[in-house]
């Protein structure tokens, strides 16, 4: 009987620490961070994926926001989840949480930079890809200063390979089609609207603005002599990026 006592004693420490390892494993899947910014489990519906990205440095207002992005899988999906905190007397306070679905297991590649020309860095990561990965697919999340938070913006993944573009004060999307076409966008509210584009064709170069509906008029056609994948900076005059 003295022996039996002892085994099982010895058997349940290890059962113990056992439990504690893995409760320590579990621990370092991302779903909430508490004050000293560490990470801890609050919902394992969701099986981590493995991917993380973290700042607090260049986010909207530098070292006063901080942001945590990191990749799930759940029902066979695949999920990004991006979390947005505001310091408050030293303290992390959420302000926002995004869900956004993601085509299989692409890198992120995240950018943090300004995607509107306010002085406060925004954020993109890829979520697709298409024409045989020419276009580059994002989401964007634009920071609000006013607010302090981040606006997602719903349409982003609608315009492939995004890039703000300095001389119009407006981002542009670089699209891969059978030729190319480069559309300019202005941001309004939490969605990007269409208000011109420089569509390739053959032999000529098609220019369009939309009208207040949003419809594409047809501003002119001329000749080109390029060879169809130029990325434009401007479309009235047409003017090509230069590196």
């Amino acid at each position: 009987m003295k022996y039996l006592i002892i085994f099982a004693f010895i058997f349940t420490n290890a059962c113990q620490n056992k439990v504690l390892q893995n409760q320590t494993t579990v621990a370092s899947i991302p779903q909430t961070v508490n004050k000293n910014h560490s990470i801890s489990t609050e919902n394992q519906s969701d099986e981590f994926e493995g991917e993380i990205f973290t700042d607090e440095n260049k986010i909207g207002k530098r070292q006063a926001n901080r942001i945590e992005i990191y990749t799930y899988k759940k029902a066979e999906k695949f999920f990004v989840k991006t979390k947005f905190y505001s310091k408050s007397q030293s303290q992390w306070i959420q302000k926002n949480e995004v869900d956004v679905e993601r085509f299989g297991e692409l890198s992120l590649r995240t950018e943090i930079k300004d995607f509107n020309g306010d002085g406060f860095n925004d954020v993109t990561f890829v979520s697709s890809v298409a024409a045989r990965g020419a276009n580059e697919i994002r989401d964007l999340f634009i920071y609000n200063p006013q607010k302090d938070e981040l606006i997602h913006i719903k349409n982003s993944s609608d315009y492939p390979n995004l890039g703000y573009n300095p001389l119009l004060k407006c981002l542009d999307s670089w699209i891969f089609t059978g030729s190319t076409m480069t559309v300019f966008l202005r941001l309004k509210d939490d969605k990007l609207i269409e208000f011109a584009s420089v569509e390739d064709g053959m032999t000529e170069r098609f220019i369009y603005v939309n009208d207040r509906n949003g419809d594409k008029q047809l501003l002119r056609r001329e000749k080109r002599k390029d060879d169809g994948f130029d990325r434009y900076i401007n479309f009235n005059p047409v003017r090509i990026y230069k590196e």
